[in-house]
């Protein structure tokens, strides 16, 4: 719960990058002593942090486009961090599908039950990461500035808002 917590206000954070360091390196610090505060959702929470700095960028440059510096910034945070949602998407995926293969195998309906708790949670947290990574993608995007080099990043990210919808693209 403290990790979570932690997790928040990085997130709250992300438009004041001392306050956004300072609490990265207590999170650090943190998941040093204690790995197992680690879980799937907090690593995804301090990502969506990372994000939202890459997304602050975005938006500044949205009310001062003539500071091309602010693009500039926004992509060296979002290029890496779509690498990052996307390993992150596909080890949880990954997850999901194990975890779903073995639900015929338990035996009592309380370990059915739990466990059914346990993959909407984690389904919930795969859905999330998917729905960060596109926006993501799509950001990198409006930092190519220009139509073809942003083509690749938009049609990830129309592919993945799809995924999360569960539409067609």
């Amino acid at each position: 719960r403290l990790a979570d917590a932690y997790a928040q206000a990085l997130m709250d954070a992300a438009e004041d990058p001392p306050r956004f360091e300072r609490l990265k390196l207590q999170i650090d610090k943190l998941l040093l002593t204690n790995p197992a505060a680690s879980t799937p959702a907090l690593q995804v929470g301090l990502l969506q942090a990372e994000f939202q700095r890459g997304e602050a960028l975005i938006t500044a440059w949205i009310e001062d486009p003539r500071d091309k510096q602010l693009l500039s910034r926004a992509a060296d945070i979002l290029g890496p961090l779509a690498t990052q949602l996307e390993a992150k998407g596909t080890e949880l995926n990954g997850s999901v599908d194990k975890m779903m293969e073995g639900m015929d195998a338990l035996k009592t309906e309380d370990a059915r039950r739990a466990a059914d708790a346990e993959l909407l949670r984690l389904q919930a947290t795969a859905a999330r990461v998917t729905f960060y990574t596109g926006w993501c993608r799509y950001y990198l995007g409006v930092t190519k500035q220009d139509a073809s080099g942003a083509q690749p990043d938009f049609g990830a990210a129309k592919s993945l808002f799809c995924d999360v919808l569960g539409v067609d693209g």
